[in-house]
């Protein structure tokens, strides 16, 4: 009997662990770089359902360390969303622009 009771606890103690926690998997920025479009968009959908998970929770009844996993949760989502946002475009400072232009008018 104490047998089956303290596997049925457990049992229901993984279960409810499980459910407990949401996080996302976190990925390299090699892996995002590599992200075909589509899987792209869906991950950040993803990221920010999560967001809204997280703000719609009750902080207050949290623990300490479970509100530092949710922080850190956090900043790798603002992370992995600026890594999303860039997508490996060509940045010029103003400088630069300014120079191009007196070159291209000198000549």
């Amino acid at each position: 009997m104490k047998k089956t009771l303290a596997v049925t606890l457990g049992i229901l103690m993984m279960g409810l662990s499980s459910f407990a926690s949401n996080e996302i998997k976190r990925l390299d920025k090699n892996e995002i770089k590599n992200m075909p479009n589509e899987q792209r968009k869906t991950r950040i959908v993803e990221l920010e359902n999560r967001v809204n998970e997280i703000k719609n929770k009750d902080l207050r009844s949290m623990d300490k360390s479970d509100k530092k996993e949710i922080k850190s949760e956090l900043r790798y989502i603002e992370k992995e969303l600026k890594t999303h946002e860039r997508g490996g475009g060509i940045y010029l400072s103003v400088t630069a622009l300014l120079v191009i232009i007196l070159i291209i008018l000198i000549i």
